[in-house]
């Protein structure tokens, strides 16, 4: 079982933050655009038990990831199972076939910076704004990245949902 454990916070401006991050000394590691398709079954199983599925088209690449329910937890922790698939357009009219439809589109631009070994993925998301994810692994503490964020003046306020459930919300009449 493979644990994701991420901050996830929103910022104000995006331009500022970069600036910041660079002053810092982070690196620009990448640059791209995501477009991720959450899929569930018509009686919405998945969203309902905490769990979620997801097809995300990067370039020409393409991956599935299901998402366990979240933990109870400071930062937003849940089982994570990822693999690269060959077509995006395929894969996702196999899982039509079975009954597993498209609910959500999350469109995004994506850049990743690496400062001292923690690396921060600072996020355009159609429809939201401007966040930041930083990833919890074995080297990187949790008290590395806090210190990161009150570093960038960013008020600690972690999300524990994702950005489908984010547009989701905002989507509903």
């Amino acid at each position: 079982m493979v644990m994701e454990r991420e901050v996830k916070l929103r910022i104000e401006d995006y331009n500022s933050l970069v600036r910041e991050l660079k002053r810092l000394g982070a690196k620009l590691k990448s640059r791209r655009e995501q477009v991720d398709y959450y899929l569930d079954f018509q009686d919405n199983r998945l969203k309902n038990s905490g769990s979620s599925l997801r097809i995300r088209q990067e370039g020409g690449s393409c991956y599935i990831t299901f998402k366990g329910k979240l933990l109870n937890d400071e930062v937003k922790s849940r089982e994570e199972l990822e693999t690269n698939v060959g077509d995006c357009k395929v894969v996702l009219d196999i899982l039509n076939r079975l009954g597993i439809t498209n609910k959500i589109i999350v469109k995004k631009e994506r850049e990743s910076y690496v400062l001292n070994e923690i690396i921060v993925e600072v996020d355009k998301v159609e429809g939201l704004g401007n966040f930041i994810e930083i990833e919890i692994v074995d080297q990187i503490k949790l008290q590395n990245v806090k210190k990161l964020v009150n570093d960038l003046k960013i008020d600690w306020m972690p999300i524990k949902v994702g950005y489908a459930d984010m547009l989701s919300e905002i989507m509903k009449p």
